[in-house]
């Protein structure tokens, strides 16, 4: 039961992601945002090259930032030299989905399909999985159970 519902998990969690993801890569809005914050972050890996921004679209004049599963105005990273460019411009271009303002990056650091990916595939994974053991415990001989 457990494995059911963290594949159902993983699903629910990766589909919606992908589905974003295609919207923001095949939409057609793209806008200059603002640049309200900036920084250096030392991780394990080196150095991330990090900015927030805002945005006003067209149609709407509340200011938007970048959104995650469970949180506002998120940090995006951006390539050492593309950072140090729009930290000094004081803008940096941005890709958004008319449909979900919210849905939105950097132009030059678009979300992969393949991070949407990772869920879901885990979860397919653990659902064949689980399939495949409840088959085979269906076609135990009811005898072994008899026995005793």
């Amino acid at each position: 039961m457990f494995c059911a519902l963290l594949s159902l998990a993983f699903l629910g969690l990766g589909v919606p992601g992908l589905l974003e993801t295609i919207a923001l890569h095949r939409s057609n809005g793209e806008v200059d945002a603002r640049i309200v914050d900036s920084r250096v972050m030392s991780t394990r890996y080196g150095l991330s090259y990090e900015v927030k921004y805002v945005f006003q679209s067209a149609l709407n004049t509340r200011s938007i930032g970048r959104k995650g599963l469970f949180y506002e105005n998120l940090w995006s990273s951006l390539p050492e030299a593309e950072w140090k460019k729009v930290v000094e411009a004081g803008y940096v271009a941005v890709k958004y989905d008319p449909s979900n303002l919210r849905n939105n990056a950097p132009l030059v650091e678009l979300p992969s399909l393949l991070d949407n990916s990772v869920p879901i595939v885990l979860g397919l994974f653990l659902s064949c999985g689980i399939v495949v053991v409840e088959a085979k415990r269906r076609r135990l001989p009811r005898t072994l159970s008899a026995v005793g």
